[in-house]
C-alpha cells in the first residue's frame, strides 16, 4: 500500500501511519445526503454510521494500475455489510497472510466504540482460494489477541451474504454482483 502511494506522492493519513495493512474501496466517494443538510443532520448520521475509518478510492481494474485517493468509509456494524477482499493475497511475494485478522481486530477494538466490529459479512467465490482470506488463515500463527477478536466477530454474526463479483468490461459496466444472503 505504502509503496502505491509514494508512487503517487501521497502519504497515509497520520492517525494510520502504524497499521501495516490500507483499506480500498473500489469504487467512488458516496456520503449519505444528510451529511450535507446542516449540522444536526450531519451529528445524526455521524451517529448512526459511528465507525469512520480512513480508506484509499480507486476506480478502475486494480490498485496496481489505477491511482488511489484518500476518502472514509461511513460504516453501521449493525447495517451494513463488508466484503473483505486481500487483493494482496494473489501475490506470491507479499506476505501478508495476517492482514485481513488484524482489519477485524482493530475494526472491532479501536474504530468501533460500542466494540461490535462486524455483525453481517459478505464473501465472494475468491475469497475461499486466495492466499491472505479469512479463510486460509493459520490458527497456530496467528497473533492470540487477534484471533480473539475475530472468535467473537464470527459468533456473532447475523447473516452471511455469498456473492460472486463478475466484470462485464467488454459492454463498459463495472462489477456485477450476484448475492445470495444467509442467516446465521
Amino acid at each position: 500500500m505504502d509503496d502505491i502511494l509514494k508512487k503517487q506522492g501521497s502519504t497515509r493519513p497520520e492517525t494510520h501511519v502504524a497499521e501495516d495493512y490500507g483499506i480500498v474501496i473500489n469504487g467512488r466517494q458516496t456520503i449519505s445526503k444528510l451529511f450535507r443538510v446542516n449540522r444536526e443532520s450531519r451529528n445524526l448520521a455521524r451517529s448512526f454510521y459511528r465507525v469512520h475509518l480512513h480508506c484509499w478510492l480507486m476506480h478502475g481494474e486494480t490498485i496496481f494500475k489505477k491511482p488511489v485517493k484518500p476518502g472514509m468509509l461511513y460504516f453501521n456494524p449493525e447495517q451494513d455489510y463488508l466484503h473483505l477482499a486481500n487483493k494482496f493475497g494473489m501475490n506470491p511475494e507479499v506476505q501478508d497472510e495476517d492482514k485481513i485478522v488484524e482489519f477485524l481486530h482493530q475494526l472491532k477494538t479501536t474504530h468501533d466504540h460500542h466494540k461490535i466490529g462486524v455483525l453481517h459479512l459478505a464473501f465472494d467465490v475468491a475469497d475461499f482460494t486466495h492466499r491472505g482470506s479469512l479463510f486460509h488463515q493459520n490458527p497456530t500463527t496467528i497473533n492470540q489477541v487477534y484471533k480473539a477478536s475475530v472468535i467473537q466477530i464470527l459468533k456473532q454474526l447475523r447473516q452471511v451474504l455469498f456473492i460472486q463479483v463478475q466484470s462485464s468490461v467488454a459492454y463498459g459496466h463495472g462489477p456485477t454482483i450476484v448475492m445470495a444472503p444467509v442467516d446465521v
